[in-house]
């Protein structure tokens, strides 16, 4: 809410400033009055170690975690791997997830603890824009 509050006051400025409201390049220096309002930014941490374990319990739905136990012979999750090992947050999190299913519904089996590895690390390629194996789901 408060970032389209402050679109529409930074375009109502702009119009009523300079009679438009058009959108300036990334190259074109922008006016010192507008560079003042954008320079007060919230600044988003990641989440830490114990967020983001935290964040694995939560986010993995039930049904993806009992397919995970069945097919890992009784051993449990390890989630402190998945939290300490993958630095990633709750809506990459959710794509490990999804992309982990996927792959499991492409091959016809359940969802395996390899499955959900191999989404955290090809999320991760993407996130640092690393060249990554995009054969992921042809495997």
């Amino acid at each position: 809410l408060s970032v389209s509050i402050f679109n529409v006051s930074c375009l109502t400025y702009l119009h009523f400033r300079y009679g438009h409201s058009s959108y300036w390049c990334s190259s074109d220096p922008l006016p010192i009055e507008v560079s003042i309002l954008l320079s007060f930014v919230i600044p988003i941490t990641k989440p830490g170690p114990k967020e983001r374990l935290r964040l694995w319990k939560e986010l993995v739905p039930s049904p993806v975690v009992e397919s995970i136990l069945k097919t890992n012979k009784g051993k449990g999750i390890d989630w402190s791997l998945l939290a300490n090992k993958y630095e990633l947050a709750g809506a990459s999190i959710k794509k490990c997830v999804i992309k982990a299913v996927a792959q499991a519904g492409i091959r016809g089996d359940f969802v395996t603890i390899q499955d959900l590895l191999t989404a955290c690390k090809h999320e991760t390629a993407l996130i640092n824009h690393e060249k990554s194996d995009n054969s992921m789901f042809y495997t």
